[in-house]
Parts: C-alpha cells; structure tokens; sequence
C-alpha cells in the first residue's frame, strides 16, 4: 500500500538529492514544485497528470509522462519518488489510489507541503545554491518584521476599533485551533453579526509587545457578547504545531528549528507548559479575558458534564464551550446568539489542509513525554476546571499509547 511520508522528507533532505523526482500533477502546484526543484539542482524525471489531455505536454522544459511511461519508469529505475503537487489532500489520496490501481507499489510519496517545508528547514545545507539561500533568508527577515508590526499595532488597534464601533457583534475571542472558525463561518452563515480573534490583550505569545501601544483594559460600557472555547491541551498544541508549521520556520532559522516533527511537536507542548502555572491553553483565559474585561472564568462554576457555561459579569455576557462537546451544543449557540435554526458547520479542519498527513503520521508516532502526561491530566485544577475524571483519563491513555 502506497503512504505518503512526509515526516521522514521534512528531516531528511537528502531523500530530493538521492533520488529523480517524478512530479504528480501538471497545475499550478506542480509548476512551483518544479520551480523549486530547479532551483536547488535537484534531479528531476518529469511530469506525469491524470488529464490525458496533457500528455506530451512541456512544462518548465520537462515533458508530462502519460500514466504508461511514468510506469514503465518507476520499474526500469531503481531510485525514485514522487511528489503528488496538489492543493487537496482529498486530491491526493485519490492519486495514491490511481498508482496502486495500475501496479505501483514500493515508491515513496510524498506532498508538495513536505517538499517546500524541506527546503526551508535545510537552506543552510551547501548543496543548495548560495543565492537561492540568501534570498529565502532575506525572505524571512522580512516576514519577521511585518509580523511584528502586523501583531503588535495594525492587528490590535483594528480589534480595538471594531468592538468600540460595533458592540452589536457577536466577539468570537479564544487561543487558536480550539474550533473558532467553525463558530465563525456558522454564525455569519445564520446572518449573525460577529468578529473573531486570538487575542486582545498584546500580551499573548512572545510578549514582546510596546505597553504604550496597549489600550487595554476596555471600559466598562455597553454590553460585550463573546463567545470563546476550551480544548485538550495536548490535542490544541498538535494542531497549533502544524497550523502554524510554516510561521515556525520562517520565524526561526533553520539551525534552531527542529526538522524532526515528533522532537518539534514535543519542544512546542513543553513550551506550553511553561507558559503559565497551568499551561499555556489556560493562561490565555487569563490574559485574553480576565486582564482586558475583568471576568475569571475560574471564579465561575463550569458545568463540565453539559460542556459548557454562560458567564455573566457586568456588562460582558460570555458562552464558554468545552470543544469536545462542540456539536452538543448547537442549540445553546443559536440561542446564545438570537438565531434561529443554527446549523454548526465545521471549517478549518486538519483533513482539510495538506499537512493532514503528517499531522495524522505524527499523532500515530509521536511519544508524549511522561512528565508533560502528568503535568495536564494528573494535578492542574485548571484542567480540572474544565473536564472530568473520566475525560482526563481518555485523553492521557490516548496520548500515553
């Protein structure tokens, strides 16, 4: 059965060198791919698409093989892969499907987000052209910078607009990869005014942010309806891993990031850790929530069994939703929001992105250290706060296997 293996490409990029390429899908994908191979002098064997249409075709002066040829190839040849260059994943697994259909087996795969990640982690590598390097190096120091400037003045001072100008909107706040744009896209799909955001606070993250630029706490005037979310800790930071996979990289250098996704993931899980008393997933209630707009969610009884809690606190009324039970709790968004026949839709989901494989790779593969197993499922009142005993138990033998 023929896999897609990501993760092993994303820490070895000898796998591009040692091998002729043959790249799956004559699109724009494709081009990229082919653009990218090119300029680090990577041995590349063709193209090959499903579309018979372009067989015969050249793209960036290689041929498109026609599903017969790229056979015949893959069996006289000893050193192969193949990179499947499609946006979907879905896409993807359909061409898995084609090559087993017609006999090919024992080829490694791989897709075009493992391909271009690869050549991030490793540009420092002497193989790779020194002006390809320098221009993918000058690229992420100004990523670095527009990040910075985007995070510490555009983005909170356009939050701050919005709620003073518009209180009528419904302000969607939580930690990224807890299900949010799902409670977006559904409630703007039900008409309801809304604004989503991770943070207010110009606290979150690296804390790096001008204190004279932070406008924060919010007056206390008109009412403020929030809705936010809360998920298992270790779950949240598997999905913030590769959500967040290409921000990782072009904000660190390669020779500080770990191109190992399991060492990666564990590194982020145990910085999380150490972001406040109980973790990162439960600090953020407290610089998002309870630092700008006074309310402790900790200070208020959660109904862990129902999954959810509505706060309301001077003029702030919040809907707290433990994520697992998110599709429970249908009918408690549309009241909550004053919609009627709310249907919750689910977006921004990890079988949706290219990274599904590895992401799926990684969750089969990773080993949780014990010491982080402990840290969330044996004694932090926070997650206690939130999830039952029985709950806590499913998610550490999960993770512990």
């Amino acid at each position: 059965m023929l896999k897609i293996k990501d993760l092993d490409l994303l820490k070895n990029l000898d796998i591009l060198f040692e091998n002729e390429i043959i790249l799956y899908g004559a699109g724009g994908y494709g081009r990229k791919a082919c653009q990218l191979l090119k300029r680090i002098k990577a041995p590349i064997a063709g193209f090959c698409d499903s579309n018979v249409t372009k067989w015969g075709e050249v793209i960036e002066d290689y041929r498109v093989l026609s599903l017969y040829e790229m056979l015949d190839m893959v069996k006289e040849k000893a050193h192969i892969i193949i990179v499947i260059a499609m946006a979907n994943p879905n896409d993807v697994e359909q061409v898995l499907g084609v090559l087993e259909k017609n006999g090919v087996t024992g080829i490694d795969c791989y897709t075009y987000f493992a391909l271009k990640h690869t050549v991030e982690l490793h540009i420092d590598d002497d193989r790779i052209e020194e002006e390809f390097r320098r221009e993918e190096k000058r690229k992420k120091e100004i990523y670095c910078e527009l990040y910075a400037i985007y995070h510490r003045d555009t983005f909170s001072l356009a939050v701050l607009w919005n709620i003073e100008q518009k209180r009528n909107e419904i302000l969607i706040l939580q930690s990224g990869k807890v299900g949010s744009s799902s409670v977006r896209n559904s409630l703007k799909k039900a008409q309801v005014p809304c604004f989503h955001v991770h943070t207010l606070s110009g606290q979150w993250g690296a804390k790096k942010f001008d204190k004279t630029k932070n406008f924060l706490p919010l007056p206390k005037t008109e009412k403020i309806r929030m809705i936010s979310l809360v998920r298992d800790p270790i779950a949240r930071g598997l999905a913030v891993y590769f959500q967040s996979f290409h921000e990782y990289i072009m904000r660190t250098y390669a020779d500080s990031f770990e191109p190992d996704s399991c060492k990666g993931a564990v590194s982020i899980l145990r910085g999380e850790t150490e972001n406040g008393t109980y973790g990162a997933m439960f600090e953020w209630f407290n610089l998002e929530i309870r630092d700008v707009f006074g309310v402790d969610v900790y200070q208020h009884d959660f109904d862990r069994e129902k999954g959810y809690q509505i706060i309301r606190q001077d003029n702030v009324e919040l809907l707290l939703i433990k994520l697992e039970k998110l599709n429970d709790c249908e009918d408690v968004i549309g009241q909550f929001a004053g919609a009627e026949n709310f249907k919750l839709i689910r977006t921004n989901d990890a079988n949706d992105k290219l990274y599904r494989f590895a992401y799926e790779d990684l969750k089969r593969t990773i080993e949780i250290p014990q010491d982080i197993l402990d840290f969330y499922y044996k004694d932090n009142p926070a997650m206690d706060h939130f999830y039952t005993a029985q709950e806590k138990e499913r998610f550490y033998q999960k993770w512990k296997k």
